[in-house]
């Protein structure tokens, strides 16, 4: 049992597969008959090239040491000591990529990577080197902590250790978990790592087997090993051996002819490189040694798969399945020895694979503008990735803006509430507070609400009047209040919703209107207590409108939809004004624009913003006051597009009356254009102005006439308006 407790060790005894005895076990003789371990895999290509790229890869990444901000970001923290120790050189005899280099190596050939960590007196690491992983443990005390022991050699040079005896010439180091930064790679207990080289021994040893079998074919002259035949008994068959080979063996002998004496004859017996698939071997040899270390083909020069359409996409997998493992096992175990429990808090090692997932110059460009134009990156942002110099701040290097003409971000819609200590402009909605006296000498708050904008159901920048902002505000306080609106309209439902809300409120509710109310906000303003206009604001009603798509029927449910609206609009506006409801129809019909006196008249005003005022003013100056109404008004405007029409079809009907005649007959010509049926028109019909003619003593008229009568005109004229 004591083979498979050694492979099965538990957690509270951890074993590096590559250290004691269990390396005998894991390295050393394979089923091909080839001694493997880290020297001679490495004199494998394939395992060179795999471990080459990996090791150089994350050698040149760049490696950052950030903190956190307080908002949330990070920055590079390059007053703290490790940022220089990682960024440029762990210790005065190595660069960083050196350093990364020769780690990332060791883990990739015995599975672990050890780094001694060199602190002063203060406990701040001041540097970091590397140790070989093939003569450390790790192991437990009786307390149960990890500690590692390292071998040293007498003498140790470059080659690693001198002496025949190891155990005689060395002795052991013992050191803390905290004087170790060890990245394990891929393991059974997740405290150590087993080799790759380990563990894929035999598809190793097998091409070393195939690499050497195909050296030892070319040394013996690309010629088959046989057997040399001779009829009688050879006194020393040793002597003619050796004479063969010095003869007709190596590459320099290929070729010869060769004169057999005695009778003697030659007789191959190895099988040929070809029907043994020699190549085919070496190049799956290959193959499986890439798969080992999860490195594309391509990249160790095998491009019998790869295409100009995939080989990109292989490259980006690469860096997501093949480094990204890696890279994070660099960055927690750094974070886990080399930072204390405050730190960690704080600090965090970053890797940036950004470099390697580039793509050519188009694709960058197109991603930096769509980035720039949607505000999450900067000009400098870019100019960074791209290693360009960055733009001075207050050049705009650092602005970060958004499509809508390039605008700052905290100028923009919704962020534009957020800035701070900046005037942001006026809000849609915005609610005012202000002591008022009473009669009885007591003081009460008034409440003054102003809406200014579009009326929609929701709003994605807040620059929209929502019933839900609009709720929030109302019930905000308690009392009467006073909503000034300057509104161009906007949404009937959402309209609906806020007249139903101040309708209901329970104190009173004044509406006054100093810009504008029109379409939607006409609506809401029925739903005061008082509405008082301006004398220079302006009401507008019409029909409701929507876009609508799709066969007859629903176009007609559209067309119902809308004169359900009507009616429910209608509703509001005889609660206010008592007018029928087929003159508020005929109204919205003609889309009608009101003055403040003709809102009052038709009772959807109940007086004007400042009249006592002008009134008394007026008698003071003498004015009699001509220019106004028995009930004190002044002279009222409405206008809409149907009055403009009627007024046309009155002045026509007015010229030509409402007869069934032509236009010709009613204006008195003969069927020979001058007046006299039957007679030719004389010259002087021609050439007349508006003076009788003198020759015949008729009107000048025009013989150009189209023979229709009035009341086709008027039909034209009549269908014609509807899309006035």
């Amino acid at each position: 049992m004591g083979f498979f407790s050694n492979l099965f060790r538990g957690r509270d005894a951890p074993s590096n597969s590559t250290a004691g005895s269990g390396y005998g076990f894991f390295m050393g003789s394979t089923a091909s008959g080839k001694r493997v371990n880290a020297r001679s895999a490495m004199q494998m290509t394939a395992v060179y090239s795999c471990v080459r790229i990996l090791s150089e890869a994350v050698a040149g990444l760049p490696l950052q040491f950030y903190r956190y901000n307080d908002n949330g970001g990070k920055e590079k923290a390059v007053d703290h000591p490790l940022y220089f120790l990682l960024h440029d050189e762990p210790n005065p005899e190595m660069t960083s990529f050196v350093f990364r280099e020769t780690l990332m190596t060791h883990l990739l050939l015995w599975g672990n990577a050890y780094s001694q960590i060199i602190r002063n007196g203060k406990g701040e690491i001041v540097a970091l080197y590397p140790l070989m992983p093939d003569r450390m443990t790790v192991d437990r005390d009786e307390h149960g902590r990890l500690y590692y022991e390292y071998l040293v050699y007498d003498g140790d040079d470059v080659d690693g250790r001198t002496g025949t005896d190891p155990k005689a010439n060395g002795k052991i180091v013992r050191l803390h978990r905290a004087d170790v930064l060890h990245i394990p790679g891929l393991g059974f207990d997740g405290l150590v790592g087993y080799s790759p080289i380990a563990m894929a021994k035999n598809a190793i040893g097998l091409a070393i087997a195939a690499e050497e079998y195909g050296s030892k074919f070319y040394a013996n002259g690309a010629a088959p090993s046989g057997v040399l035949e001779h009829p009688g008994t050879l006194k020393d068959p040793g002597r003619v051996r050796e004479s063969w080979q010095s003869t007709f063996g190596g590459s320099s002998n290929a070729n010869k002819v060769a004169v057999l004496e005695e009778g003697m004859k030659y007789t191959p017996i190895s099988i040929a490189p070809n029907e043994a698939q020699f190549l085919e071997t070496r190049k799956f040899q290959i193959d499986e040694i890439a798969r080992i270390f999860r490195v594309p083909p391509h990249m160790v020069g095998d491009l019998d798969k790869s295409s100009f359409s995939n080989i990109e996409q292989q490259s980006l997998e690469f860096v997501k399945y093949t480094l990204d493992p890696w890279v994070s096992r660099w960055e927690q175990a750094m974070v886990m020895a080399l930072l204390s429990a405050e730190e960690k808090k704080k600090y965090f090692f970053k890797f940036n694979v950004d470099g390697l997932l580039r793509g050519d110059y188009q694709s960058r460009m197109t991603g930096y503008a769509t980035a720039r134009q949607n505000g999450w990156m900067s000009a400098n942002d870019i100019r960074e990735l791209e290693n360009m110099d960055r733009i001075p701040e207050e050049l705009g290097g650092d602005l970060y803006l958004i499509n809508g003409n390039m605008t700052k971000l905290q100028d923009a819609g919704i962020f534009a509430g957020s800035g701070k200590g900046k005037d942001t402009g006026e809000e849609v909605l915005e609610l005012e507070k202000k002591v008022i006296n009473l009669e009885n000498g007591q003081e009460a708050e008034e409440r003054i609400l102003f809406m200014n904008g579009v009326i929609a159901e929701d709003s994605w920048f807040d620059d929209d009047v929502t019933p839900a902002l609009f709720k929030d505000e109302l019930n905000a306080g308690t009392g009467d209040i006073t909503l000034w609106i300057n509104s161009p309209g906007g949404d009937c439902v959402a309209a609906a919703q806020i007249f139903n809300m101040l309708s209901e409120y329970p104190g009173k509710v004044t509406v006054k209107i100093d810009g504008l109310a029109a379409s939607a906000a006409s609506v809401i303003a029925m739903a005061g207590t008082e509405v008082w206009m301006s004398p220079v604001s302006m009401m507008m009603i019409h029909n409701p409108a929507t876009v609508a798509w799709g066969d007859h029927a629903e176009m007609k449910k559209a067309m119902e939809l809308l004169d359900a609206v009507k009616e429910s609009i209608i509703n509001a506006y005889v609660r206010k004004t008592g007018q029928s409801r087929a003159k508020l129809s005929h109204l919205m019909d003609a889309e009608t624009w009101m003055d403040a006196n003709k809102a009052v008249e038709l009772g959807f005003a109940d007086d004007i913003l400042f009249q006592k005022e002008e009134q008394g003013s007026e008698g003071e100056n003498g004015d009699s006051g001509a220019n106004r109404t028995e009930n004190g008004t002044s002279d009222s405007v409405m206008f809409s597009r149907r009055a403009v029409n009627n007024a046309l079809m009155n002045k026509l009907e007015k010229h030509y009356g409402k007869t069934r005649k032509s236009v010709k007959d009613q204006a008195g010509i003969g069927l020979n254009g001058n007046g006299a049926e039957g007679d030719d028109p004389c010259n002087g019909c021609f050439g007349a102005a508006e003076n009788a003619c003198q020759k015949c003593e008729k009107k000048k008229v025009n013989t150009n006439v189209t023979g229709r009568s009035a009341d086709d005109l008027r039909e034209r004229l009549n269908f014609i308006k509807k899309y006035i």
